[in-house]
């Protein structure tokens, strides 16, 4: 990763994470959830029809910093 670090705001607060890439092999069960919410909506139905392979599908787990 060019630069680990994120900053997340919502309702004006402000929260640190690290950005840990998730191994390809991990990734099926996140991809398999974020597709049984969002999987109804065209483009992002369209995109993972496209790249099925988890692989094509950067994911990170967001860690909160210290």
């Amino acid at each position: 990763l060019a630069n680990p670090e994120v900053e997340l705001r919502r309702a004006g607060r402000t929260e640190r994470f690290q950005a840990q890439p998730v191994p390809v092999e991990a990734r099926l069960p996140l991809i398999s959830a974020y597709l049984e919410k969002w999987g109804g909506n065209g483009g992002v139905k369209e995109q993972f029809g496209q790249l099925p392979d988890p692989a094509d599908h950067p994911a990170f787990r967001l860690v909160r910093s210290p």
